[in-house]
C-alpha cells in the first residue's frame, strides 16, 4: 500500500495563461489557483440534489465549452463535477484530460455517486493521468488504450510536499511539544451516521493514547 503513495513525478504543471473553470462545491476548489493560474475565467457556485446538480453542471459547462471551445480539458478527481465535464466534453468532441485518474474500489454505491463518476467518466477520456501504477493497470483492466495512460503522480502528495518545503501560516496557535493529529472528512455517503461514527472514533483514540 505504501508504495501507491509514492511521488512518481509532479501530477499537474499550469502555465499563467490557461483559462479554467472552477465550479465551487463542496469541496475546497483551491489546487489551480495555488499553482500561478490566476483567478479562474469562469467561477460557479452549486450545492443542490445530485440530479439538479448534474443537469446544471451539464448546462453550464456545455456553455462554457462553446463559448472557449477550447483544445483540450482537464478535470480533476471523481466528483459529478469531473464527470459532468467529461461528459460535455464528449459531446462537442473536445479531449478530456483526467487528472488523479484513476481510484476503483468495483463496487458502484461505496463510495456513491463518486465510483460511478470514475467509471462514467474513465471511458469518455482522451488521456488519463494515473496517479500510481495500480491507477494504471485499474484502466488496462477495462480495456482502456494505454497509450493513453501516464502516470504522473498524486496531486496530493504533491501538495503535502510543496507544503512541507515551505512555511505554512494557518492562524492558529499549535504547541510544537504535542502531538498533532490531521483528520479528513467528506463525501455524501460520509453525511449522518457515518461521519458521527468517525467522530466517536477519533474521542475514542485520543482517549486510548492522550
Amino acid at each position: 500500500m505504501s508504495g501507491d503513495l509514492r511521488q512518481t513525478g509532479p501530477a499537474l504543471r499550469m502555465d499563467s495563461g490557461v483559462a479554467h473553470a472552477r465550479p465551487k462545491r463542496l469541496q475546497p476548489a483551491q489546487p489551480l489557483s495555488q499553482r500561478n493560474c490566476g483567478p479562474p475565467s469562469f467561477d460557479r457556485t452549486w450545492h443542490q440534489p445530485l440530479v439538479a446538480l448534474t443537469a446544471r453542471l451539464l448546462e453550464r459547462i456545455h456553455e462554457v465549452l462553446v463559448q472557449e471551445r477550447p483544445e483540450m480539458v482537464l478535470a480533476q478527481g471523481d466528483t459529478t463535477t469531473a464527470m459532468a465535464t467529461a461528459l460535455a466534453s464528449f459531446y462537442q468532441k473536445i479531449p478530456c484530460g483526467h487528472v488523479e485518474a484513476v481510484l476503483r474500489t468495483h463496487q458502484l454505491f461505496a463510495p456513491s455517486p463518486e465510483e460511478a463518476n470514475r467509471v462514467v467518466a474513465g471511458h469518455l477520456r482522451t488521456v488519463h493521468f494515473a496517479r500510481t501504477a495500480t491507477a494504471r493497470d485499474n484502466l488496462l483492466q477495462e480495456g482502456i488504450n494505454p497509450q493513453s495512460i501516464h502516470v504522473t503522480g498524486n496531486t496530493v502528495i504533491d501538495a503535502l510536499l510543496m507544503t512541507a518545503q515551505g512555511e505554512l501560516v494557518i492562524g492558529v496557535d499549535l504547541d510544537p511539544r504535542q502531538r498533532l493529529v490531521l483528520i479528513t472528512a467528506h463525501r455524501r455517503d460520509s453525511f449522518g451516521d457515518p461521519i458521527r461514527q468517525i467522530c466517536q472514533a477519533v474521542q475514542e483514540l485520543h482517549d486510548r493514547f492522550p
